[in-house]
């Protein structure tokens, strides 16, 4: 999912027609100090409701501003 603005409020959807294994890459925008912490817990408040799943990894993308990154989270659906 490569609309990092907004790319969270199609999880729902995604998810609905998502089958057991698939693996989603989500993309975000986080502030560089951020990503360690705040990618996690963002992640298990979108899917808490949503469905089970696993954070595979979390990587930088490329810089968006100064200090601030474009974040790709590979999320695998349990």
């Amino acid at each position: 999912m490569i609309l990092p603005e907004e790319a969270h409020t199609f999880l729902r959807e995604t998810f609905s027609v998502s089958k057991k294994g698939t693996i989603i890459h989500l993309y975000q925008f986080y502030n560089e100090k951020d990503i360690d912490t705040k990618v996690k817990r963002d992640i298990e408040k979108l899917t808490s409701k949503l469905r089970k799943v696993k954070i595979l990894d979390i990587v930088k993308c490329g810089p968006y501003s100064p200090r601030k990154f474009r974040v790709c989270i590979d999320i695998k659906v349990l």
